[in-house]
């Protein structure tokens, strides 16, 4: 008999929490079997409800001194490779790999839009003889960059707002 998505002797009892699906019943605490564990870390944290999934990963924007910081946070900021006398650049493997998927979803329906400002500066950097990898990868910087801009002027509207308010 399956009982919390693992084989075991037990028949799911009815007092288990149903878990829509036959055979699983919910009250397993192992990874992966849908139960929630309880404890400290197992609350949701107070979250900005107004503010977006990368200011909520980042914190403060103007911890970063300038947008290279943030870029190079995000994991956004190319990174020089040479070999011989051929310099090439590819983007950060460190950096926040989660901000930096958010980064990479917004260049790709940024390209994908042809009416978007993404798309003609994607369209302008293939024009200028960069590969399509090249051409992302430089959009995505620059979307790192306005992503710190819109940040930074948010926070100091937050900021002059409880001034005025206090």
């Amino acid at each position: 008999m399956r009982c919390c998505g693992i084989f075991c002797q037990e028949a799911p009892r009815p007092s288990c929490p149903p878990t829509g699906r036959p055979g699983f019943c919910g009250r397993s605490t192992r990874r992966g079997c849908g139960a929630r564990p309880q404890g400290p870390r197992s609350r949701p944290r107070r979250r900005d409800p107004h503010a977006g999934p990368e200011a909520r990963r980042v914190g403060r924007a103007s911890r970063f001194p300038d947008s290279a910081a943030f870029a190079n946070y995000a994991g956004a900021a190319p990174v020089e490779i040479a070999s011989a006398d051929k310099a090439r650049h590819r983007l950060s493997r460190s950096g926040d790999r989660h901000l930096n998927s958010v980064l990479h979803t917004i260049a790709v329906v940024q390209i994908r839009m042809p009416s978007s400002p993404g798309h003609a500066y994607y369209q302008r950097k293939l024009a200028e003889g960069k590969t399509p990898k090249e051409a992302k990868r430089c959009l995505k910087r620059r979307l790192a960059d306005h992503v710190w801009r819109v940040m930074l002027t948010d926070e100091r509207r937050v900021k002059s707002l409880l001034a005025a308010a206090a």
